[in-house]
């Protein structure tokens, strides 16, 4: 069993959805409201994987001014909130990645 293809037939004996056995058992359709492994639970956790990176990654950008402004702060803590901004959305792709298998 050193094929992949094999690997995958053999965990999952039949799919929630059309898939191409030609093509490595890509799937041929979408089912939105589906968490079924491999196809669906992949592109579920993508897309939210993407979402939360984005948010996390780029909401506090625009806002800086603002916050700063209100609370008060200097520019040590912006770069650390800054920091921990990127600091999340690297964990979050930890976290996200190994359960979109």
């Amino acid at each position: 069993m050193d094929d992949p293809a094999e690997a995958v037939n053999v965990r999952y004996a039949s799919f929630d959805l059309k898939v191409d056995k030609d093509q490595n058992n890509r799937a041929q359709e979408i089912k939105l409201l589906s968490t079924q492994r491999p196809h669906m639970r992949a592109f579920h956790c993508a897309w939210m994987g993407f979402f939360a990176a984005f948010f996390l990654w780029f909401s506090i950008s625009p806002l800086l001014g603002v916050i700063e402004r209100d609370l008060d702060l200097s520019r040590n803590p912006i770069w650390t909130t800054t920091m921990c901004s990127a600091i999340s959305t690297i964990i979050t792709r930890f976290i996200v990645g190994p359960a979109c298998k």
